[in-house]
């Protein structure tokens, strides 16, 4: 094998003619440039408020929700179940799920609950006259 030739600017025009500009280049910082610590600072602080910052508060909102459930307060399920606290533990409550015309006891984690029901308002006779009736 032979070893590749050794370009000198005299024998090779093109380097020749970029000498001047290589000349140019400043050398190699020794260490990170501390001006860029202020752009990562900035992009880690944007995901910490906008991604980890609001799942921590509704972590706190969901715990606070599940130390406060008591007997009779409708909840929904992670799964999409809807039923009745019957019972509240420390890890787990029973739930009364109705099944058919008639209504089963069910156990589940209180990690699983995703939230109380939201109370719907029944309707006043003011609201009804606002709707628009069924033509037949």
């Amino acid at each position: 094998m032979t070893r590749p030739a050794i370009l000198v600017p005299a024998e090779n025009p093109l380097i020749h003619w970029l000498h001047p500009l290589l000349l140019q280049v400043p050398p190699a910082p020794n260490c990170a440039d501390p001006s860029l610590l202020v752009p990562m600072a900035g992009v880690v602080a944007v995901m910490y408020f906008v991604m980890i910052r609001p799942q921590q508060k509704q972590a706190a909102t969901q715990k606070t929700m599940l130390a406060s459930l008591k007997k009779g307060d409708t909840v929904i399920t992670q799964s999409g179940m809807f039923g009745k606290v019957f019972q509240v533990g420390e890890k787990e409550l029973i739930l009364e799920v109705s099944v058919g015309g008639g209504s089963t006891r069910v156990r589940w984690l209180k990690s699983q609950i995703a939230g109380l029901e939201p109370v719907s308002a029944k309707p006043t006779d003011e609201a009804k006259s606002e709707l628009p009736e069924a033509k037949s």
